[in-house]
């Protein structure tokens, strides 16, 4: 598993900062982005895939595609930083489209990865 932190910059098209938890770096692989509803969620927004290509969604030309700077907002960090983040609550998670993912919420699904979260926190 690997986790990554996506960095707010005001000239984005996001309204950042992300945590990310992925299988993989590689594309149109599932990512799971961590929410303020304390939950992990499927980036079906396409944030992680947008950074790891550099796609700027408001560039008029050519270099609409790998964006140095997109790419650069993604960055790795450990597990154990990511669980930091979580219960010291670092900052809260937004997603930018978060009305349009709150009428698909299911929550048996939900409650099943907080209990499958707040487990592996235990263990640790």
């Amino acid at each position: 598993m690997k986790y990554y932190i996506i960095s707010v910059n005001p000239m984005n098209y996001y309204h950042g900062p992300f945590l990310v938890r992925s299988e993989t770096s590689k594309l149109f692989n599932p990512h799971y982005l961590y929410i303020y509803l304390k939950t992990w969620i499927e980036d079906s927004f396409m944030i992680t895939n947008d950074h790891i290509i550099g796609y700027d969604p408001s560039e008029e030309s050519i270099y609409r595609t790998y964006n140095q700077d997109i790419m650069d907002e993604m960055k790795e960090i450990s597990e154990e930083r990511a669980f930091e983040i979580i219960r010291n609550k670092e900052f809260d998670f937004t997603v930018f489209k978060l009305k349009e993912f709150v009428k698909d919420l299911d929550l048996k699904k939900i409650k099943e990865v907080i209990e499958q979260t707040l487990k592996r926190m235990n263990e640790n």
